[in-house]
């Protein structure tokens, strides 16, 4: 495995849409980190609320990049990784915010782990006053959120983002990638980030998303011998999660479209090994068992 430099040099990138104010505290956020950011990018998706105009003049040295249109939130994040010339890049959801040394943790778990390829923050939702004190445990993570990741630039391939999924679960394909190449995806709970966890009504969009991308990703990046058993779970925890007949039309509509997608060519199949699907899918059991033990932990300290 290449190991980094011991101070790799970092580089962070801002999709934005319509949210003026949110992205001015995210970069602010970002100036603030005790370790250092080379590079600060944001692709605006073509905003209406002066969100270019706010950032040329508040932060002229940003570098902006306007698309013209909404190329969703992976269209964007390729947009902007083709312009990062450092070791790390670090997204940030353009309305979350970093805790002051949430990179100079981050860039800890690279020089600690050189077989670490993508390391996420842990985060919270400042609506919730959840209190929290900061843990040294390094997490198994498959399913990085997007909101405040760091990966390795030299293990990413050319537009890493799967741009027919627009938004949602792309933190999957990214961590398939990064298995793909016998790299480690974390979770560091030191590294703590700020984000608007998205409001219940939007529950049902984000179902349509997150089990239409699920499928894409399953059909488009796992082997052939791994996939009907995998499908057929996917499929059943889906009818299972459904709390109302509207959910399971929404499920059924996600299935439809990902086959559209299918029969339109716009996914096509890129498989990983065996052995790495492998890894992704103990690595997803390894965090269910984790989830498990903290489940129990909490049951028993509070009584039946």
């Amino acid at each position: 495995m290449k190991p980094l430099p011991h101070d790799p040099t970092l580089a962070a990138v801002i999709v934005s849409f319509n949210r003026r104010k949110d992205v001015l505290k995210a970069i602010e956020s970002i100036k603030a980190q005790s370790y250092p950011v080379s590079q600060i990018i944001v692709v605006d998706n073509d905003s209406r609320d002066g969100t270019v105009e706010a950032l040329r003049t508040e932060h002229p040295d940003v570098e902006v990049i306007e698309t013209g249109r909404n190329a969703g939130a992976c269209g964007g994040r390729n947009i902007g990784t083709r312009q990062v010339t450092c070791d790390l890049v670090h997204y940030v959801d353009d309305d979350a915010t970093l805790e002051p040394d949430a990179l100079e943790e981050i860039v800890s778990i690279f020089r600690r782990f050189p077989n670490m390829g993508a390391v996420s923050s842990l985060i919270l939702d400042p609506r919730q006053n959840i209190p929290f004190t900061k843990s040294p445990s390094l997490r198994c993570y498959p399913h990085p959120r997007e909101g405040s990741l760091c990966v390795r630039m030299d293990l990413l391939p050319p537009d890493p983002w799967p741009e027919n999924f627009f938004y949602y679960g792309e933190g999957m394909w990214v961590a398939l990638e990064i298995y793909n190449r016998g790299y480690e995806v974390g979770l560091w709970l030191n590294s703590i980030a700020h984000h608007h966890v998205a409001p219940g009504g939007h529950r049902r969009s984000l179902l349509f998303f997150f089990a239409r991308n699920s499928f894409l990703l399953y059909y488009q990046r796992f082997p052939l011998a791994l996939m009907p058993p995998i499908l057929a779970y996917k499929v059943l925890r889906s009818l299972i999660a459904a709390r109302s007949p509207r959910e399971v039309w929404d499920w059924a509509r996600a299935m439809g479209d990902s086959l559209r997608l299918i029969l339109m060519g716009k996914a096509r199949r890129d498989p990983i090994t065996i052995q790495a699907a492998r890894k992704y899918l103990g690595a997803i059991r390894h965090q269910l068992e984790e989830i498990g033990a903290e489940t129990d932990s909490v049951t028993t300290e509070r009584g039946p």
